[in-house]
């Protein structure tokens, strides 16, 4: 007999036809609707688009390596990985890079997510990432956008973008001497003659100093004074729409840089529905052998 909770004769007064059969169990079904893998990878899609930042490859604009990027998408992309086919991964890898890293990956050919990832890094190397970090410490341009209230997160970042680079660990130390002299003077630290421990005491003493005085703030210098003074004479409320031209930085417009991946992906979706509705029908076909 059939009762209220019925989700298929009582979604729609019309007559069902067998097609129909599995789109409707899909919309009106919680139990399967949970275990349905097209819901379940777009679900993880999702996730992956507000986790893992977006990636240029440009050295002279992202903050992170190749290798932190990577390190990164492995981890939170993890779970998909262990649960659906390779190509689901691999279409949502080429979604989240842009620019010149989506164009040294997106003609060549991979087996593997891994293939993918370790060609982005030979491609995109550490050591000129942390060269181009270096000059833009120099120029005050990694600092832009720094405050009293995330400067100190911006400084632990690069160190371990540095690693054990020892002219960054100089370079990063006399940045931070001149964001904060009188602060950095108080720890008595040689800014060109230290080792990554003494660094990070004399930044932990700082952060407390950030925390305790509410006049302790970054004296911001070079390219990220230059913007902050622009960005002080600046109206928020009257700012400019950026004109839209379908070009990004000189690059593949955006349908471009997506196409490959939301090929892949659409593909991979029409491929699940099928199974699912094949599946749907054997079970049918089995429940009325059942019943015979």
């Amino acid at each position: 007999l059939t009762t209220l909770s019925d989700p298929i004769m009582f979604t729609n007064r019309r007559s069902l036809s067998e097609p129909d059969l599995p789109d409707v169990v899909m919309r009106h079904s919680p139990t399967l609707r949970a275990a349905n893998p097209a819901i379940k990878l777009e679900e993880e899609l999702k996730v992956a688009r507000i986790l893992v930042p977006k990636y240029s490859g440009d050295a002279n604009k992202e903050m992170i390596s190749s290798e932190t990027w990577s390190s990164i998408f492995l981890q939170k992309m993890q779970k998909m990985r262990s649960s659906f086919d390779q190509c689901y991964a691999q279409a949502a890898l080429l979604e989240l890079l842009t620019g010149q890293a989506f164009e040294c990956l997106q003609s060549a050919d991979f087996d593997t997510v891994d293939a993918m990832v370790e060609h982005l890094c030979s491609t995109f190397k550490r050591p000129h990432f942390q060269l181009a970090l270096i000059k833009r410490m120099q120029s005050g341009e990694a600092f832009i956008g720094c405050t009293r209230d995330n400067v100190i997160m911006r400084l632990k970042h690069i160190l371990r973008e540095l690693g054990d680079h020892i002219g960054g660990l100089v370079s990063l130390a006399q940045a931070t001497e001149m964001m904060f002299p009188t602060e950095w003077h108080l720890q008595k630290v040689d800014s060109q003659n230290l080792s990554t421990e003494q660094y990070q005491g004399a930044l932990l003493a700082i952060a407390e100093d950030l925390a305790i005085h509410h006049d302790v703030a970054p004296k911001l210098f070079g390219k990220a004074k230059a913007t902050e003074g622009k960005a002080s004479m600046a109206q928020p409320d009257v700012a400019k729409p950026a004109k839209n031209t379908g070009v990004a930085d000189g690059g593949p417009s955006h349908s471009q840089r997506r196409k490959a991946a939301r090929k892949k992906r659409e593909k991979a979706l029409e491929e699940e529905n099928a199974k699912l509705k094949q599946q749907v029908a054997a079970n049918k076909s089995a429940s009325h052998m059942g019943k015979d």
